[in-house]
C-alpha cells in the first residue's frame, strides 16, 4: 500500500496537502510549516518515502487505546524520517495538535486566508486507521510518499 501526502498549500504556520492511497483521496492533512533549522514539534517532515509501521508503546499509544478502544492496534508510526524520533500520523485539528506529527481530516481551511486547521479528523481517522492496520498486520509493507508541491 502506497500513501501520498501532496501538499497543496503552505504559510508560515502550517502546510495543507491532500492524502491518497494507491493513487484514490483519503483526506486532508495538516502539519507544521517549513523551518531551518528544524525546530522540535513544530517542523514539518521532509520529502521522502517512509514506512508506516504500529508502534505499540509510549503515552500517545495508551491515549489512544482509550479512545478508539478494541480498533487501535499501535500509532501509525513513520520510521526513517531525517531528525524526527517519533512521527505519527494521528487526529488533531489545528498547528498545536501536531507536535511534528501528520494530522488527518476530512475538511480544511485554506490556510492563506485564516488560521489553518482541518476539520471531521476522528471521523477521516477512523476510516483511514483500519485500512493502514489491515495491510500491516497482514504482513504487506505500506509506505508514505511525501511530496511538496506548494
Amino acid at each position: 500500500m502506497l500513501l501520498n501526502l501532496i501538499s497543496y498549500s503552505t504559510d508560515n504556520r502550517s502546510t495543507l496537502s491532500a492524502l491518497l492511497i494507491d493513487g484514490v483521496f483519503e483526506c486532508y492533512t495538516l502539519e507544521d510549516t517549513f523551518q531551518y533549522p528544524k525546530v522540535d514539534g513544530h517542523t514539518r517532515i521532509p520529502d521522502g518515502r517512509y514506512p508506516i509501521l504500529l508502534r505499540q508503546e509510549g503515552g500517545m499509544d495508551h491515549q489512544y487505546r482509550e479512545r478508539f478502544g478494541q480498533m487501535h492496534k499501535g500509532m501509525l508510526w513513520l520510521l526513517g524520517v531525517p531528525n524526527f524520533k517519533w512521527v505519527y500520523i494521528h487526529c488533531g485539528n489545528t498547528p498545536k495538535d501536531t507536535e511534528g506529527c501528520i494530522l488527518v481530516g476530512d475538511k480544511a481551511s485554506n490556510n492563506q486566508y485564516s488560521n489553518p486547521w482541518i476539520g471531521d479528523s476522528e471521523i477521516a481517522y477512523r476510516r483511514l486507521y483500519p485500512k493502514v492496520v489491515s495491510e500491516i498486520e497482514r504482513g504487506e509493507p505500506v509506505f508514505l510518499r511525501v511530496s511538496r508541491f506548494a
